[in-house]
């Protein structure tokens, strides 16, 4: 009874593990490709409806967009490389020699908040799915109203 109790509980414990290490990511694309007019308004209204976008929409109400293509590498359900290339020509980017072949591909989009932009959120939206797949958001590090220049020295 000792034996077959520890073999069922090996073979469960190897079962979860070897679920674990393949948890399920969203698809993606195999290469970016062109879209039509209503499907990059839709990855746009789907970046907008995230949660930190509709957060930062109730105290900004200035704000752009811009389309880009998101390639992520996908390790055990998580995004653990991820490149922003333009929309346009991504192929042109010298970054895009650097996205792995297993890569999935995502539309993006990136959110500047402000005039001048205080705030940045990335959004990749698998159209398939009608969702975010990933969100990342920072202050705009190229404002330049986050680092200021000093004023001229005076005197001595």
């Amino acid at each position: 009874m000792g034996k077959r109790l520890w073999l069922i509980t090996t073979l469960l414990l190897m079962i979860s593990f070897l679920m674990v290490g393949c948890a399920r990511h969203p698809e993606g694309l195999k290469n970016p490709k062109e879209l039509t007019d209503i499907e990059k308004n839709r990855v746009i209204e789907i970046a907008l409806h995230t949660p930190e976008a509709t957060e930062w929409l109730k105290k900004e109400s200035k704000y752009r967009t811009t389309l880009a293509w998101v390639s992520i590498v996908w390790w055990r359900g998580e995004a653990s490389e991820i490149r922003y290339l333009p929309f346009e020509k991504p192929e042109t980017d010298p970054n895009y020699q650097l996205v792995p072949q297993e890569a999935a591909w995502y539309p993006g989009v990136v959110i500047h908040f402000g005039e001048p932009s205080q705030f940045v959120i990335q959004v990749a939206v698998d159209l398939a799915k009608g969702k975010a797949v990933d969100v990342m958001s920072s202050p705009d590090l190229s404002s330049p109203e986050r680092f200021p220049t000093p004023p001229p020295k005076t005197g001595n």
